[in-house]
């Protein structure tokens, strides 16, 4: 595994490839990084056209296969999951480290 970036906003949700943000779903579309420096340009770009977002950088792991873990957790639960967004992020919060 090697160390990645992405961004998380003040919601719990994740900026994916086509910049929208995510909750749930596949890590694989994940926008990430592996420097850093991209994704501060990002999180600046973003925050710019979209001054009310409070946007964190956060590392992650990313496997062989392309799926992002942070603290050895998937970083994102499968969009078919029946728990509601609040538990949704709350496992989030609680697994993310943001740099």
């Amino acid at each position: 595994m090697s160390d990645v970036f992405v961004l998380r906003n003040q919601s719990g949700a994740f900026l994916n490839k086509s910049h929208e943000w995510v909750s749930a779903g596949d890590s694989k579309t994940l926008f990430r990084s592996v420097r850093k420096d991209d994704v501060i340009n990002e999180k600046v770009e973003l925050t710019v056209k979209q001054p009310e977002l409070r946007i964190q950088v956060v590392v992650a792991q990313q496997a062989d296969n392309g799926r992002i873990f942070i603290d050895d957790v998937d970083c994102l639960p499968k969009a078919e999951s029946t728990e509601t967004d609040g538990e949704l992020m709350s496992a989030n919060d609680a697994d993310c480290k943001i740099v």
